[in-house]
This record gives C-alpha cells, sequence and structure tokens, in this order.
C-alpha cells in the first residue's frame, strides 16, 4: 500500500485490489479536516468504506513507485497492468530509481545443500532492519563484490579433493545472472580479487581480476565487459607484486586499489593502470579506502585509540585533488581497540550518504568478516552486530534495484 495525500484525507491506495481495472482506496484512516464544515462531514466520509481511484498521471505514479524498493516493485507492482509494466521497465526509471534507493549490505543466507537466499540490510543510525530478496540455487554462495544493484558472487562446487570457484554476476531482486568464462583455473593460476565494476561514459558493467601466476614475478589484471564479448583482455600498467592485499573502492569509473604506501588506480574506461602517491600523512600504519559521500576517502587507524578519515576534495583526478582531514573516530573503550590491531578492524563501505560507516572484524581470511562494527558518524555510537545462523561471512555494500542484465 502506498499513501498519497489529498485535499481532504490521506489516501491508502491498495494495489492489491482492483475493480474494473482500476485500483481500490480503502478507508478507514483518520481524515485531515480544514473546516468545521468538514468535520461535520466526517461520519458521512467515514462510512464508505472505498471508493475507485482513477488512473493517476503517469508521472505521479513513477514519482511514487521510485519510492519504493524494488524487491516490493517486482512482487507487488510491476506485473500488476500494462501501464505499470511500462513504467516500471523504463530504463530512465530504473535509473532514477537506482540513484535514489539507499545502500546497505548484503549476504547470503544457506538455505540447504543447493539453495541460498540473498539478504539485505538497511540501516537507519545504528537500527537495522533485514529484508530477504531472491532464492538462487547455488551451492556454497558467497558475494564478493557488489556495483548498482548487481552482485558479483561466486560458487564453490566441490570437485574431488578441491575446490573450483565458479564466479556470477547476478541480479538478487530479479534473479537474473550471467556466468563469465573463467580461464583461471589452472596449475600455478592463483586469483587474488575480482570486482565488479562500472564504466560511466559507456553505461556497462565488467570485472576486474587479480591474478598471480607463479611463473610470472608480478602480478597480471584482467578486465571483462559484461554482454559484449566472451575474451579476458590484460590490461596495461605497471609491474606490480604485492606482499599485503589491501582493499578497494570504485570512485568515477576509476578502481584504486591500496598497495599500504601507494594507490594502484585502474580506469575501467580506457582499461590502464597507473601507480599514484598518497600524501605523507596517510603512509604509515593501516589503512583501508572507503568512499564517503561520492569521494575517494581513506580510514587509517593511528592507533587503537584514533582512527582518522581522510577525503579527496575538489579534484578532476588524485594528483590534483586536496585531501582533507574530516573527522576521528574513536573505538569504545575495552575489547575493540584491542580488536583493531588484533583482527585489522578493515572498513567494508558507508551508507546513508557518508552518516553511516560499516567495519567489518576479519577471521583467519581477509574476505570472511565474523562480525560488522557499526559506526554512526552523527552519535558517534557503536554497534556490533553478530553474524547469522548459516549467513555467509562474505558480505558487501549493496543497493537493491532493477537493472536488466540483458
Amino acid at each position: 500500500m502506498v499513501l498519497i495525500a489529498g485535499r481532504n484525507m490521506g489516501i491508502i491506495v491498495d494495489f492489491s485490489s482492483k475493480e474494473n481495472g482500476q485500483f481500490v482506496c480503502k478507508s478507514g484512516m483518520t481524515p485531515c479536516f480544514s473546516s468545521q464544515t468538514e468535520k461535520k462531514n466526517a461520519p458521512n466520509i467515514m462510512k464508505k468504506k472505498k471508493f475507485v481511484l482513477p488512473h493517476l498521471h503517469h508521472d505521479v505514479m513513477s514519482n511514487i513507485f521510485k519510492r519504493l524498493p524494488a524487491d516490493s516493485l517486482l512482487r507487488g507492482v510491476k506485473y500488476q497492468c500494462k501501464q505499470w509494466l511500462a513504467i516500471t521497465a523504463n530504463p530512465v526509471f530504473i535509473d532514477d530509481h537506482l540513484y535514489s534507493s539507499p545502500n546497505g549490505v548484503i549476504t547470503v543466507k544457506y538455505i540447504n545443500k543447493t539453495s541460498s537466499v540473498f539478504r539485505f540490510m538497511e540501516f537507519d543510525g545504528l537500527e537495522f532492519n533485514v529484508r530477504e530478496l531472491a532464492t538462487f540455487r547455488f551451492k556454497l554462495l558467497n558475494v564478493l563484490s557488489s556495483c548498482n544493484g548487481l552482485a558479483l558472487v561466486e560458487e564453490r562446487v566441490p570437485d574431488g579433493s578441491d575446490k573450483t570457484y565458479c564466479p556470477y554476476v547476478v541480479n538478487p531482486i530479479t534473479k537474473q545472472k550471467i556466468q563469465p568464462s573463467w580461464d583461471f583455473c589452472r596449475v600455478g593460476i592463483l586469483s587474488n580479487w575480482i570486482e565488479l565494476v562500472f564504466v560511466p561514459s559507456a553505461k556497462e558493467y565488467k570485472i576486474v581480476a587479480s591474478i598471480s601466476d607463479k611463473e610470472k614475478p608480478y602480478e597480471l589484471f584482467y578486465i571483462w565487459t559484461l554482454g559484449r564479448d566472451n575474451m579476458w583482455r590484460e590490461i596495461d600498467g605497471p609491474q606490480l607484486r604485492f606482499d599485503i592485499l589491501g582493499n578497494r573502492v570504485l570512485v568515477e569509473g576509476v578502481l584504486y586499489y591500496d598497495l599500504t604506501y601507494e594507490l594502484l588506480a585502474i580506469n575501467v574506461s580506457n582499461e590502464k593502470a597507473e601507480v599514484l602517491q598518497i600524501p605523507n600523512e596517510l603512509s604509515p600504519g593501516l589503512k583501508s579506502l572507503l568512499k564517503i559521500g561520492g569521494c575517494l576517502s581513506y580510514v587509517n587507524y593511528v592507533n587503537p585509540c584514533k582512527v582518522d578519515i581522510w577525503m579527496l576534495k575538489n579534484c578532476s583526478s588524485i594528483n590534483e585533488g586536496e585531501w582533507v582531514l574530516k573527522f576521528s573516530i574513536v573505538p569504545p573503550v575495552g575489547q575493540m581497540r584491542m580488536e583493531i590491531l588484533r583482527y585489522v578492524l578493515t572498513a567494508l563501505g558507508s551508507v546513508n550518504n557518508g552518516e553511516v560507516i560499516i567495519f567489518r572484524k576479519l577471521n583467519d581470511s581477509s574476505l570472511e568478516c565474523g562480525v560488522l562494527c557499526v559506526y554512526d558518524v552523527n552519535t558517534k555510537k557503536w554497534r556490533e552486530i553478530e553474524n547469522d545462523k548459516d549467513e555467509s561471512e562474505f558480505k558487501a555494500v549493496y543497493c537493491n534495484c532493477l537493472v536488466s542484465l540483458k
């Protein structure tokens, strides 16, 4: 149901009930009176059990639908009538809905040996609610990364004593999926990480992969475009060997990768990479990358009692921008301060326009997190969120949408 404000009362439209092709509005709510005359007529108004709502203008319905979650649009709105199908399938509407939808955290909960369900955590400060999205028939499914409502996932398939990893790009709302070709399952080849990215200029999605080959003294980077061809292309860039794997963040078509003392910037449009210098203030100590308010940011772990948030502002490129210390975070006294050193409390991402920063407490694997540590920038308070039973420890910041993979 959706509340539409009218002159005399709020109207609740029941999208599940239609009469003669038109949608039913149910009364029973408290009307809004602007005069004594209207108050006298209140009993007559309240006696009406329902009335038929005429077709609303296309722009009005589009504005209403943009406020609804993508899973609600798909299940309760999209296929109700031809008009609504046309609105929700329009690429312009899908883009508008995407950029007006809140970010949250997506993960997977195992149902049984053959099925997993996606779960979406939406935050309001330190409070959150969890909604279940689509169920997929995957074994041991993990979320590796997310971009614009699409998720890059990994299916672990037992194959004798070894394990074969099968990556997929999926929409956890519409259940669409694409399996890229994966040419790196060979002896001596190790996949360090793979990342789903978006190219704003071409409006297309790509996958970037970091590969180690024991026969070469440096890392290899490859890129693959969804829907164009089935070929992986090597990225033109410097020859590097990583001792420590940092985290990654996509900002304005550039994938930044933390190299501890430098940044690797991969332009996903021209498919070239370069190494960039970072300020001396950010060089020492532990760090992780973050995107806040559309800007590249650094989380600098100064010591167990202080975490600084730096932001790159007023820039068209990282070398021309200005690094600004936005604010500092003081972890609560006690266990969490020790865990910053013990686990490396690394940043998972930010939601609600940077008002909530989500950290993950790492376990043995650099990708797995058993606990989310959520920080509210406004209240300066923390909250720890434990994993639910049978929930994957792989998580990513995500925005649910109706983006099509076709």
